[in-house]
């Protein structure tokens, strides 16, 4: 899908013309793509400050040591921003994850965490 693809609700009765579509059916099938970020998909973001990355080869170790300790649907590391952010869709053990960094020989700063909601470009509701 194009970035620049950024109808809203007037736009779509347009569309479902163009289409031969009745707006209310359109309206049946947009709505729900609209509210797709509501509390059934609620995620939580967990940030782990982290000391000793050096580079992407570091990234990638604390990715790989994170991923092994903890259920995560993403992990994102950065060596410049000195921090790992976790999502998750239950909260992760902490304990787990100061223990899986400490043991790849990085120094773990702060663990905090944080509901997570996912934000879909322009449909933020």
């Amino acid at each position: 899908m194009c970035a620049n693809w950024s109808r809203n609700k007037k736009e779509v009765g347009a569309l479902a013309a163009a289409a031969a579509v009745p707006p209310a059916a359109a309206a049946e099938v947009t709505e729900p793509l609209l509210r797709k970020g509501s509390e059934a998909h609620s995620m939580i973001k967990t940030t782990v400050g982290i000391d000793g990355m050096m580079c992407s080869m570091c990234e990638a170790h604390i990715n790989e040591a994170i991923r092994k300790a903890v259920p995560a649907e993403k992990i994102q590391s950065s060596h410049r921003k000195g921090e790992a952010v976790i999502l998750s869709r239950e909260p992760i053990d902490e304990e787990a994850v100061r223990k899986a960094i400490d043991d790849t020989g990085y120094i773990v700063l702060s663990v905090r965490s944080e509901p997570y909601k996912k934000r879909f470009f322009f449909f933020n509701k």
